[in-house]
């Protein structure tokens, strides 16, 4: 959206703020519905979660609605905790702007959370739609817009580098109620994807077998290790009698055909047969996981299945809790340096490459032992006979 665009809508909320203000004071009634924006990705959705449960402590009688994006509505679906979705991308431009407004005015929303920093589209929105409580992150690395834009929220929180960022959102309830909040993930599966899954590793011969899964790409373009590293590391967990499943979408399965053509062992694609919203059942029938940081490593941590989290860049500690379920390989060339936000791009496009080209194959192999040795001891010492 162009400069000019924002700036007047900015003008536009300067010129409007007695009218919410009056509003505001005549309209006091209690909590009826919450809206939380939370426009990243599958990963940082299912990182909000605890967020959703929460709140219902918080607002017990109130009805809690998630704005977001279309591709991490799935996730969702399933989750009791969320009785209605907005989805952001269909609301575009000026028009867009108090279209968005009159839909939350319409929904008589009585608190608005914004979870990430930089939602200055959606925050003027609540602003326009009189809401009378507006809650949102911010960040000393927000764009200029998005600074002015806050000005009109009346609850602000900093997010700091290498703050938890499921606490953080929690911690945007504590204006409204201070008490002890469960940082626990949650994710949902119908009985009928559980049987699908099952079904599906019958169907594979896998269904006795200790089985794990691989994901082989990440929504950010940077963050890539490479097809051949994943084959070499699918052959040696092959080779130690362990059966590999790769998981992804059909957009994905080109990449794992790829790296399943260079390997000398067999292993299994998954890639096209699990919508997102039945994915969570497949990745729950798994042992382990092991996966860039992106959405299915996030799915994983939330259902309590072991981890190795090819973390490379980033600072994995601002959306994991590192634990014996949970282990980040990290690279040896930088300091972590790609945050929840910001996320630097322009200038680092080639610091993510040596980050993921410094992370061997024997780094996670390593790591995927030492998780078997802490979660599962019997096959560590099974294999290390």
């Amino acid at each position: 959206m162009s400069f000019f665009f924002k700036l007047t809508a900015i003008l536009i909320a300067i010129l409007y703020y007695p009218v919410v203000f009056f509003k505001n004071r005549i309209n006091r009634k209690k909590p009826t519905k919450i809206l939380i924006s939370q426009t990243a990705k599958i990963g940082d959705m299912v990182c909000t979660t605890p967020f959703f449960r929460e709140a219902k402590k918080v607002f017990p009688d109130a009805k809690l609605i998630v704005l977001g994006n279309s591709w991490n509505r799935p996730i969702l679906e399933l989750n009791p905790r969320v009785d209605d979705f907005i989805e952001l991308d269909s609301f575009i431009g000026f028009s867009g702007l108090f279209k968005l407004a009159r839909t939350m005015k319409n929904m008589e929303i009585s608190h608005f959370f914004n979870v990430n920093p930089n939602g200055w589209f959606q925050n003027l929105a609540s602003f326009f739609a009189c809401i009378p409580n507006r809650v949102v992150a911010t960040s000393e690395y927000e764009s200029l817009m998005s600074k002015l834009a806050r000005i009109f929220c009346n609850f602000k929180l900093e997010l700091r580098l290498g703050y938890l960022k499921s606490k953080f959102n929690l911690d945007l309830l504590r204006f409204f109620k201070n008490i002890e909040f469960d940082e626990k993930k949650e994710v949902y599966f119908s009985e009928q994807a559980e049987q699908k899954a099952k079904e599906f590793l019958i169907k594979n011969s896998a269904e006795q077998d200790f089985v794990i899964g691989m994901s082989v790409v990440a929504g950010n373009i940077y963050k890539q290790w490479g097809i051949e590293n994943f084959a070499k590391l699918a052959d040696r967990i092959i080779n130690l009698g362990i059966k590999v499943v790769f998981t992804g979408s059909n957009s994905d399965k080109k990449k794992i055909l790829e790296a399943m053509d260079i390997m000398e062992t067999k292993a299994i694609d998954s890639s096209g047969e699990f919508k997102l919203i039945e994915l969570p059942a497949l990745i729950n029938s798994l042992k382990a996981f092991i996966a860039l940081d992106s959405g299915p490593i996030y799915i994983a941590n939330a259902l309590d299945v072991p981890i190795v989290d090819i973390s490379g860049s980033s600072v994995i500690e601002e959306q994991l809790i590192l634990s014996k379920k949970v282990i980040a390989v990290k690279s040896n060339m930088y300091e972590p340096f790609s945050h929840v936000f910001p996320t630097p791009v322009n200038g680092y496009e080639e610091r993510y490459k040596e980050c993921f080209e410094s992370i061997s194959v024997d780094m996670v192999f390593d790591a995927f032992i030492n998780l078997l040795k802490l979660n599962y001891p019997e096959i560590y010492e099974k294999i290390n006979r």
